[in-house]
């Protein structure tokens, strides 16, 4: 199950959102790679190329972290109010941002899954327009979804299905919050 939603939220909240993560006092942290290294064999894996990314946590294990958390977790309101999903438990949810490190747009980072566990969910929500797709494998390995970054978007799926970030190339920077979560 994979869904792709356009204008998940108003536009008004998806200013807000974009806003308030390019702001200059939101603090990022640096992470030296972006994959999972769970050694997930795909195709084209000539094509796998890890960078640095800087990241911003906003809850981990049910608790918020930040200032801005209340403000990301808006956007699961309007995934229920789309969908009847809603978190019972969140497992983790971090705002990412890449910045244009790739040469090829073939390359993607190092597939991986958020948590082992059939029953939760992934959201990933793109703060900005951007290029620097994301992609979801098959269970052989094959790209079997190609999800383009716009602001407002948002892609649902199970959160042990392997996938993988990439780096924008032609954009200045591709942010996105990823949501990881038991539903109700």
């Amino acid at each position: 199950m994979i869904r792709v939603f356009d204008s998940l939220v108003p536009a008004s909240l998806a200013d807000k959102l974009e806003e308030a993560f390019l702001n200059d006092d939101t603090d990022w942290n640096l992470a030296q790679g972006c994959g999972g290294y769970q050694n997930i064999n795909v195709k084209d894996s000539d094509n796998v190329k890890d960078t640095p990314q800087m990241y911003h946590s906003l809850v981990s294990d049910n608790a918020p972290k930040t200032p801005l958390t209340s403000l990301a977790m808006c956007v699961l309101f309007f995934l229920e109010d789309k969908t009847g999903i809603f978190p019972n438990f969140i497992t983790r949810v971090k705002a990412n941002l890449l910045f244009p490190l790739f040469d090829n747009p073939d390359q993607f980072h190092p597939p991986h899954i958020d948590i082992d566990n059939s029953n939760a969910l992934t959201l990933v929500y793109y703060v900005n327009d951007s290029d620097g797709p994301t992609r979801i494998f098959g269970p052989d390995g094959t790209i079997i979804q190609t999800i383009e970054p716009k602001k407002g978007r948002a892609v649902l799926f199970p959160s042990d299905w392997t996938h993988a970030s990439s780096c924008p190339i032609n954009s200045q920077k591709r942010i996105v919050i990823n949501y990881v979560f038991l539903p109700k």
